[in-house]
């Protein structure tokens, strides 16, 4: 089980992060979160676009990817920062996304 802080801000989702999709869209990559709402990302070691995250007090994350269709998603920061498990909330899709720091 992994436990959320007693609170969060834009700046504890910072760093490299490696992210897997897996559901009606599956894609694998890399982003470069700079810890201010903004993200740069790579798949396959192509450079894909940047994007955007919000990231509440209560350590809800929303991050849009700049994908093909855009993918809008819905997590909560996990493990210190580390980890963020999330869900896509576009209707009609169903998939589940996994960030981990490197």
């Amino acid at each position: 089980m992994m436990r959320t802080m007693e609170s969060c801000q834009l700046a504890n989702f910072k760093g490299r992060y490696h992210f897997s999709l897996s559901g009606t869209t599956s894609a694998e990559g890399a982003i470069d979160a700079d810890g201010a709402g903004h993200f740069k990302m790579t798949q396959a070691a192509t450079a894909a676009g940047s994007g955007t995250f919000e990231v509440d007090t209560d350590c809800i994350v929303r991050i849009e990817l700049p994908t093909e269709d855009p993918v809008k998603l819905r997590g909560i920061l996990v493990d210190g920062g580390k980890e963020i498990l999330a869900i896509q909330t576009d209707p009609g899709k169903t998939v589940s996304a996994r960030f981990t720091a490197r």
